[in-house]
C-alpha cells in the first residue's frame, strides 16, 4: 500500500516486486514476500501474494552458527522454499548456504539476487562469495557492464517492466505536442529543466505554439519525505533542493510552469497519456528507468539527456529526441588542480543549448511526422515492457533451475547428488507420500509434465 500509494515514487523499483509476485502467481507460484510490511498489508492479498514481516522468514530458515554458539538451533518449522530471492541485499542472498543441509542430505532452494539499483558493494561480487548462488538478476546492459567479470558468466539481465493496468497505466489519449511533462525525481534534471524552460517557451510562442497562453509545462513529483530521509543532510542534495524550490516559486508566480505533484496513480498516468513530450536531462548513472518506460507507453516521446552512463538510451532508443550527449560524459575527468570530477552535461552550457534547440524542435516537428513516431513508439513499448515477458523468463528460469539440481552455478557448479527432500519429512517415510503431504503441488496450466511440485518464490 506504501509502494503504491497516490503520488509515491519508488525510489529502488520495489513496485517490481510487487508487480512480478503477482504475475507469477498467475503462473502458478506460491509467492511469499517477506519484508518490512505495514500491519494492514500483512498476509494473502486479492492477487494471491502472501505478504509476511521480515522476521517471519526464520521459521524457514537452518540453524545458523556464529562460530562459538548457534543463532537459533532448530531446524525449519516450515517447509523449504523451492526459489529464494533475495531483493537488493548481497549478504542476504546467503541465507540459505549453510553446512546443515550437506550433513541432512537436504536441498536448498535455488537461490538468486536481484539488484534494482547500482550495485554499491562490488567487492561482495567475486567467485568465492557469489559461488552458492544461481544467479544475479540486473535490470540493463548498462547494469551488467558494472559487474565484475568473474561473475559475469551468471548474471541475468532482465528489463523495466511497466504494469499496464488501470490505474497505473491507461488508454492513450490525445497527445498534445504543447504539453511537456516533468515526471521524475526531483534531483534527475528538474533543476535544469526549470532553468531553461522560460527561453523554451519563449522560443515558442514567438511562433505562435500554444496561443495565447503558450506551451505548459507540467511538474509531476517534488520533494517529499522519502527523499529528504534518503539524501537529507547532504551537501549536494540540500544545494539542489534550495536552487530547485527558488525556482520552482520564480516560475509558479509568473505562471510560466504548472506544479501538479502530488497526483494520484490514475492522474499521474492520464497526464502522461495527454502529454506531447517527457523531458529527462538526467546526468545520473542509472540501471533502471521505469518513468520513462511509462511515459513512452501512454505517449509521451522522450527528449532527454542520452547520456551513455545509465541504462536510459536501452530504454529510449529509438525514439529519444534529445542530443548527443557530451563527449564523456558520466565519466571521471581530471579537473586542472590534479583532481577528478565526473563530467556533468548540466555544468556544459553548449549542450545546455543543445537540449533548449532539442525541445523547441521537437514541439515545431511537423505533425504528421511526430504523430507516426508517437504510434510506433506506444506500439513497440507496450510490447516491450510487459511484465508478462518477464515473468515468462523467470519462471523458465526457476523450472530450470530447480530440475538441475546444481549447488549454484556463480561460482564451480556441483552436481546435486541426492534427491530434493523436504526437511520435515520423517525418517523412513514413503518418499511418494512425504511428495504428496509435505510439497504444495504446481496449479498452473502451462505446458509441463504433471503432477510436479509447486515452485515457491
Amino acid at each position: 500500500s506504501l509502494v503504491l500509494q497516490d503520488g509515491a515514487r519508488p525510489e529502488h523499483g520495489e513496485d517490481a516486486v510487487i508487480f512480478a509476485s503477482r504475475h507469477l502467481v498467475k503462473l502458478g507460484f506460491n509467492v511469499e514476500v517477506y519484508a518490512n510490511v505495514p500491519k494492514g498489508d500483512v498476509g494473502m492479498d486479492k492477487f494471491g501474494v502472501m505478504w509476511r514481516p521480515f522476521y517471519a522468514i526464520h521459521a524457514l530458515l537452518p540453524p545458523v552458527w556464529n562460530g562459538t554458539h548457534v543463532l537459533w538451533p532448530k531446524l525449519p518449522t516450515e517447509k523449504l522454499p523451492d526459489v529464494f530471492i533475495s531483493w537488493q541485499n548481497i549478504e542476504g542472498a546467503h541465507l540459505y548456504n549453510s553446512s546443515v543441509y550437506t550433513a541432512r542430505n537436504i536441498t536448498p532452494p535455488v537461490s538468486y539476487l536481484w539488484i534494482h539499483d547500482i550495485i554499491e558493494a562490488p567487492a561482495l561480487m567475486n567467485p568465492w562469495f557469489m559461488g552458492p548462488l544461481h544467479g544475479i538478476i540486473l535490470m540493463s546492459r548498462f547494469h551488467a557492464a558494472m559487474t565484475p567479470s568473474p561473475v559475469a558468466p551468471c548474471v541475468r539481465i532482465t528489463h523495466v517492466c511497466i504494469e499496464q493496468e488501470a490505474p497505473f497505466s491507461v488508454r492513450q489519449l490525445s497527445n498534445k505536442n504543447t504539453r511537456f511533462i516533468y515526471g521524475s525525481s526531483p534531483v534527475s534534471g528538474l533543476d535544469v529543466v526549470l532553468d531553461t524552460w522560460p527561453s523554451i517557451r519563449d522560443a515558442l510562442m514567438a511562433r505562435g505554439v500554444g496561443g495565447d497562453k503558450g506551451p505548459t509545462l507540467e511538474i509531476l513529483y517534488l520533494f517529499d519525505a522519502a527523499l529528504d530521509t534518503r539524501y537529507g543532510g547532504s551537501k549536494w542534495y540540500e544545494t539542489l533542493k534550495q536552487k530547485v524550490l527558488h525556482a520552482l516559486e520564480n516560475a509558479l508566480s509568473n505562471g510560466i510552469i504548472h506544479r501538479k505533484a502530488p497526483l494520484s496513480q490514475r492522474k499521474i498516468a492520464s497526464k502522461l497519456s495527454s502529454g506531447g513530450f517527457i523531458l529527462y536531462p538526467s546526468s545520473r548513472a542509472e540501471a533502471v528507468v521505469p518513468h520513462i518506460a511509462r511515459a513512452m507507453i501512454m505517449g509521451s516521446i522522450p527528449i532527454s539527456s542520452r547520456t551513455p552512463y545509465s541504462a536510459l538510451n536501452e530504454t529510449t532508443w529509438p525514439f529519444d529526441l534529445g542530443p548527443l550527449p557530451v563527449a564523456g560524459a558520466g565519466t571521471e575527468a581530471t579537473r586542472e588542480d590534479g583532481k577528478m570530477e565526473v563530467v556533468r552535461i548540466e555544468e556544459n552550457a553548449e549542450w545546455l543549448q543543445r537540449w533548449g534547440q532539442a525541445v523547441v524542435a521537437a514541439a515545431l516537428a511537423d505533425a504528421d511526422i511526430i504523430t507516426s513516431h508517437r504510434e510506433k513508439m506506444v506500439q513497440i513499448s507496450k510490447e516491450r515492457f510487459l511484465y508478462t515477458r518477464v515473468a515468462d523468463d523467470m519462471a523458465s528460469m526457476f523450472r530450470a533451475d530447480i530440475a538441475t539440481g546444481v549447488n549454484g552455478t556463480c561460482g564451480s557448479p556441483v552436481p546435486q547428488v541426492v534427491e530434493r527432500r523436504d526437511p520435515l519429512e520423517q525418517p523412513g517415510a514413503d518418499k511418494s507420500q512425504g511428495l504428496k503431504k509435505g510439497q504444495r503441488m504446481m496449479t498452473d496450466q502451462t505446458e509441463l509434465p504433471p503432477p510436479e511440485p509447486k515452485s515457491e518464490l
